[in-house]
């Protein structure tokens, strides 16, 4: 027999997608080893008919070829490596459900139709038939007639079924979701019709995973529903500038679940004096990086290219957080500034977290301890500097260069160290203070505990008393400031990406803020559900609408 496996007693007959015939021989003894091969005197064919094999997510769907409501043959096979397929079975032809679940594919059609997929029905009802239900409802998509059952033999939808305890054959309600590569991606038994439709098309979004969009140098705007995935476009963008991105995620959380293949995001960057063609792609559970086609051993050669900073929706109360969320907002403007900054910083970190664990575990190795203070003390010494630095320079920019129509911040910045503080006087801190970290069971002293808060001028009051509009105008400042200082200290702009930013805005700073974006000339990417918003704005943005999920 064709199988791949030894069938032993007490196995299931196995089932064959493949008509094969097979030739049964007598056998007049047990063979054991030694013996001669027996002799056989009669031969019997026996046909093993096509099965209807259960399938699963994962399995190749069963090609097949069967005439449709044009009265032409249509293939499975056809649409391979070019359209996902809705493979749909229903009991017959014009029944109230049948006919729901058909309208409802119907109504849809233009939503699937954007994301590369068809629709096809199958039925025992004959061509004429279809052909009837297809024109009395307008259906845009093929009906597959399956006279002989052969084909719903194949899925497994021909069943036994029972009423009034009479017991017969018919299809159960079953819909197939088929990828590209004819795999078998979701399967529906016993559908309910009413949301099914939108079931499926929420599946198809999610194995639609190959998506390219040129926005050459202009700033750019993506509309949609919520949910249609704007800022997943938006995170992919954000990783050329971390490594966990906007939404701080894993490689692995960023896989489309409906696929097993790896993602890849390519971007052709250009960043103002050089062009480079940089590739970030899940390997392993872990991020890989080319630039140029050279595979780098981390981020920080990425960090040197490219400059991103974002403002979500999660980071509405970043600045009302704890000491240390404030404080990684600061660092993320501050490697805008400065790329040796992110570096230093997880030198710094990764040196702190093992001296915490020489202290946890009482390893008393003063070799070990001294190398690990001397990286910490020359790291947090460059850190400061780096911070202090760019507080001026974007202190200087809110109150000279930023725009009127939005409220001004005071920084305010407080460290356990001073700027004349070196390295040698950080690491003998560190040194005196083995025992009493040891005791805490953290640093006690360094650049981690460093202070950053934010004022409103006019009222010279902390954020935290500031109204809710006034502090979401605050923070909004601050990263459009930080992005105008860059552009004047530095003469490169960042990449700036706005996730759904105008939902916060009345119309006068909806206007204020998109006037401010076009002052500073930086690409800017901007989501929102309405474009409506940009109306007075059309030639000054490329815009991209991400049709209905």
């Amino acid at each position: 027999m064709e199988q791949s496996m030894e069938l032993t007693v007490g196995n299931n007959v196995p089932y064959y997608y493949n008509t094969t015939e097979v030739v049964l021989m007598e056998r007049d003894m047990e063979l054991a080893v030694g013996n001669n091969a027996p002799y056989y005197y009669n031969t019997v064919k026996v046909l093993l008919m096509e099965q209807g094999m259960e399938l699963a997510v994962g399995n190749n769907a069963p090609d097949f070829s069967l005439p449709t409501d044009s009265g032409e043959n249509l293939s499975l096979s056809e649409f391979f490596d070019k359209k996902n397929v809705v493979l749909y079975f229903y009991p017959k032809d014009d029944t109230p459900g049948c006919r729901m679940e058909a309208k409802g594919f119907r109504d849809k059609i233009d939503d699937f139709s954007s994301f590369d997929t068809v629709i096809i029905g199958v039925s025992k009802d004959s061509v004429k038939r279809h052909a009837n239900f297809k024109a009395k409802y307008s259906l845009p998509f093929s009906l597959v007639s399956d006279e002989n059952a052969e084909m719903l033999e194949k899925y497994g939808v021909w069943v036994e079924k029972s009423m009034f305890g009479k017991k017969y054959m018919g299809i159960e309600r079953t819909t197939f979701l088929i990828d590209k590569k004819g795999k078998v991606v979701k399967i529906w038994k016993n559908v309910k019709v009413s949301g099914h439709v939108d079931e499926v098309l929420e599946e198809v979004r999610g194995i639609h995973s190959n998506f390219e969009l040129d926005s050459d140098d202009s700033s750019v705007v993506i509309t949609g529903k919520n949910g249609i995935g704007k800022t997943n476009i938006l995170e992919a963008i954000s990783l050329l500038a971390k490594s966990n991105g906007m939404k701080k995620a894993k490689a692995s959380e960023i896989q489309n679940r409906f696929s097993n293949e790896d993602w890849v995001v390519h971007y052709d960057f250009f960043n103002g004096t050089d062009f480079n063609s940089i590739g970030i792609a899940k390997s392993f559970d872990k991020k890989l990086i080319q630039i140029d086609g050279k595979t780098q051993s981390s981020y920080s050669s990425l960090y040197k290219i490219s400059n991103v900073i974002w403002l979500i929706p999660q980071m509405d109360y970043v600045l009302l957080n704890s000491p240390s969320d404030r404080l990684k907002f600061l660092d993320r403007i501050v490697s805008l500034f400065e790329e040796n900054y992110t570096c230093c910083y997880m030198k710094y970190r990764k040196a702190k977290h093992e001296r915490s664990k020489l202290l946890r575990e009482n390893i008393l190795n003063k070799n070990w301890f001294s190398s690990l203070e001397n990286i910490m003390a020359v790291n947090a010494v460059s850190i400061l500097h780096m911070r202090s630095s760019v507080l001026k320079i974007l202190q200087d920019t809110i109150d000279n260069h930023s725009s009127k129509l939005f409220p001004k911040a005071s920084l305010k910045f407080s460290s356990q160290l001073t700027l004349d503080d070196t390295a040698e006087y950080f690491q003998n801190r560190l040194k005196e203070n083995r025992e009493k970290d040891s005791l805490t069971g953290r640093v006690t002293f360094g650049v981690h505990n460093d202070n950053f808060r934010v004022f409103c001028q006019k009222r010279n009051v902390p954020i935290n008393l500031c109204s809710t509009g006034e502090q979401k105008l605050l923070l909004l400042s601050i990263i459009l400031s930080s992005v105008k200082a860059r552009c004047i200290h530095y003469n490169k702009a960042p990449l700036l990406l706005l996730d759904d930013i105008m939902s916060h805005l009345d119309k006068h700073y909806r206007k204020a803020l998109i006037e401010e974006v076009l002052s500073i000339q930086c690409q800017t990417w901007i989501t929102d559900v309405n474009q409506d918003n940009f109306n007075s704005y059309l030639y000054s943005f490329k815009f991209f609408e991400l049709l209905s999920k």
